[in-house]
């Protein structure tokens, strides 16, 4: 619903005053100004109900802002050859867009190659569908739309210059106080990093954070302990059997190597399948356990791999696996070959 890191509105829907410059604030790396506003459809000088936001954009600034995150924009290419001359929006150059797949109840279906006319502020604009789309990033989910190039439709405005009314911009979060003063008081900023931040202190999203910490705490430790126990358990075996190999001739870093082999291709390929089963059952269940309700129509659930976690956690089964090796082979060292030799006389 931001439509970048940070989304700049003016007051009450008005154009921002010539000046206002966003990209001029520290830290920030792409600006794409915007103009939003209620749009509808015009059939026979009438206005039928129901609106759909009129958002117009310029695809190669948004996509700057948008760039390296998971949002993309909808296919926009047809804005390539969008008019931008004095009949930009009239019934013989008809303004490119892109509509929402679901629009107001009371406008007809539009399909792809149809020519319409929409009213924004008391002006009518004609337009042809070029693409139907689920989505727009700065649009809620499930919102009814009309994305158009901005050029274009500046270019159509009978009157006073068009100016943007709204700015999507890319920028960490330290950049808030300098994008808030290159925008004005008046304006109202929204940040996706305190958005995010929000949802992730929420008391049900910490609690299952702590939860499953918790719980790898305990699995790990549980993974200690069967381990230790194999070792305990089958430590005299181990060290008799190595005892004899050692009368052979088997060296003390063959024994680790003997024991490492082993021990490891089975751990890892148990690794390799748990892993892979985790991140199923994620994608598997997530369907069914409705995480859109506690995000609100914001933005479709995503599900993301924490790489680092995976790393950690198969980090830290390769370091028992290590440790393991290391006490296998010092138990079946602390038996000397003339003792293993002498086990059963008498």
């Amino acid at each position: 619903e931001v439509g970048g890191d940070y989304r700049a509105e003016s007051p009450s829907g008005s154009d921002f005053t010539l000046g206002i410059d966003p990209s001029s604030a520290a830290g920030v790396e792409a600006v794409a100004p915007a103009f939003l506003a209620p749009a509808a459809l015009v059939t026979n000088d009438t206005r039928l109900g129901g609106n759909a936001t009129l958002i117009a954009i310029d695809p190669a600034e948004q996509a700057a802002v948008l760039a390296d995150s998971p949002v993309v924009l909808p296919p926009l290419d047809a804005f390539a050859d969008a008019p931008r001359g004095p009949d930009s929006g009239s019934p013989r150059q008809p303004i490119p867009v892109v509509i929402s797949r679901r629009l107001p109840n009371d406008w007809p279906a539009l399909a792809a190659g149809d020519v319409f006319a929409i009213g924004v502020r008391d002006q009518v604009v004609s337009a042809t569908v070029t693409g139907v789309a689920d989505g727009v990033p700065g649009l809620p989910r499930g919102a009814a739309f009309v994305v158009a190039p901005l050029a274009s439709v500046a270019a159509a405005w009978d009157g006073p210059g068009l100016r943007p009314n709204t700015f999507f911009v890319r920028a960490p979060d330290a950049a808030a106080p300098a994008l808030q003063s290159a925008v004005g008081r008046s304006a109202a900023v929204t940040s996706r990093h305190t958005i995010l931040a929000a949802q992730r202190d929420a008391p049900l999203v910490a609690a299952i954070g702590r939860g499953f910490g918790i719980a790898l705490v305990a699995a790990a430790l549980y993974a200690g302990l069967a381990i230790l126990a194999v070792i305990v358990l089958d430590a005299q075996r181990r060290a008799r059997e190595l005892a004899y190999l050692r009368t052979l001739g088997l060296s003390g870093r063959q024994s680790v190597s003997l024991t490492f082999v082993e021990h490891a291709p089975p751990t890892v390929i148990a690794l390799g399948i748990g892993v892979l089963l985790g991140l199923a059952v994620a994608w598997l269940t997530e369907p069914g356990l409705g995480l859109a309700a506690y995000i609100g129509r914001a933005g479709p659930v995503r599900l993301e791999v924490d790489w680092v976690a995976v790393v950690v956690i198969a980090g830290t089964v390769a370091g028992v696996i290590v440790l393991m090796v290391a006490a296998s082979s010092w138990l079946a060292r602390r038996l000397r070959p003339a003792e293993a030799l002498r086990i059963g006389d008498g």
